[in-house]
């Protein structure tokens, strides 16, 4: 597994992810037919288009407000606006970037930056904001599986049922992992920052509470862009969809997740049934819009960046 995360850091394996990428956008872009993407520009709603741009601007604010509590709960005392203007760095990086600085790998040389002394708390609380974020995720994509479950066309119902099945067992198999092996052998720093979260359950509570908001705002967001193309689908089905294409760019296949999680939102699109009144070309140009929704909300980071820069020109990290 070692020699694996080392050749995909590598620039060997930087150079493969970026071909993953590529050629699942381009797949995706082959399956849109080019005759009638005028007809979908002239039919395009701008309403639905704003608002899906708006709701996903406004999950950014909440994931900060999220960390925030975590860093707070942690003792790290990075101030809320603070957070607010690294948390868009963090993305813009994770976007754009294809060195090795991620946007979790940002926040917390900005956490270092800024608390040397407080490693350790600030590496907890950013681990715990991921993995409290991916956990709801989970839970609202299996709620959103079985529901769609049920109106799934014949023959799908073995895929989710595997599905629901896999992601219960990661689930399960993490909350383990956690509890029985990393924690007992955390370094005592580490150990001090999470009996100081235990000591503050509100943190905790606030941090899935908020997770829960982002998520469901996401969903919102990628049902109005679809209703903006004139695709009318299922919005639980959509959920389910969303919430399985998140959970694929947990593989470290591709470049912030570009074109695996386009390529997983039309195939499970698919799988339930929505492919039958709008067509592979549909669902193949909902996805590509979503993608250059996600890249455009990202630039917001580089502007905070560059705010950043030109108060401190030293204060930013370097691929």
């Amino acid at each position: 597994m070692q020699k694996i995360s080392r050749f995909l850091g590598s620039p060997a394996g930087l150079v493969l992810r970026f071909a993953v990428s590529l050629a699942l956008i381009a797949t995706l872009a082959l399956r849109v037919d080019t005759s009638q993407l005028a007809a979908v520009s002239d039919r395009m709603a701008v309403l639905p288009a704003i608002a899906g741009l708006a709701l996903a601007l406004v999950a950014y604010p909440l994931c900060a407000w999220r960390w925030y509590l975590l860093l707070k709960g942690t003792g790290v005392p990075l101030p809320f606006g603070h957070a607010h203007t690294v948390t868009w760095i963090g993305q813009f990086y994770n976007a754009f970037l294809p060195g090795g600085i991620g946007g979790d790998a940002t926040r917390l040389w900005y956490a270092f930056h800024d608390h040397p002394q407080q490693k350790a708390a600030a590496t907890t609380a950013t681990l715990l904001d991921r993995a409290i974020g991916f956990a709801v995720l989970v839970v609202l994509a299996a709620l959103a599986l079985l529901l769609a479950g049920r109106t799934a066309p014949e023959g799908q119902s073995g895929k989710l049922a595997w599905l629901l099945g896999t992601i219960a067992a990661g689930l399960a198999l993490t909350a383990w992992i956690a509890a029985a092996v990393v924690l007992p052998r955390l370094p005592r720093a580490w150990s001090d920052a999470t009996a100081r979260l235990r000591a503050a359950p509100g943190a905790l509570v606030g941090a899935t509470l908020l997770s829960a908001l982002v998520w469901l705002l996401d969903f919102a967001s990628g049902w109005c862009l679809a209703l903006s193309l004139g695709l009318d689908l299922n919005p639980i089905a959509l959920s389910a969809a969303l919430g399985l294409a998140y959970l694929s760019t947990l593989l470290p296949i591709s470049l912030g997740g570009h074109g695996l999680r386009e390529g997983a939102l039309v195939l499970a699109l698919h799988w339930l049934g929505q492919a039958d009144a709008h067509g592979t070309d549909g669902l193949a140009a909902f996805a590509l819009l979503f993608l250059t929704v996600s890249l455009a909300t990202s630039l917001v980071g580089g502007l905070f960046l560059l705010m950043v820069r030109r108060r401190d020109p030293s204060t930013p990290p370097r691929a």
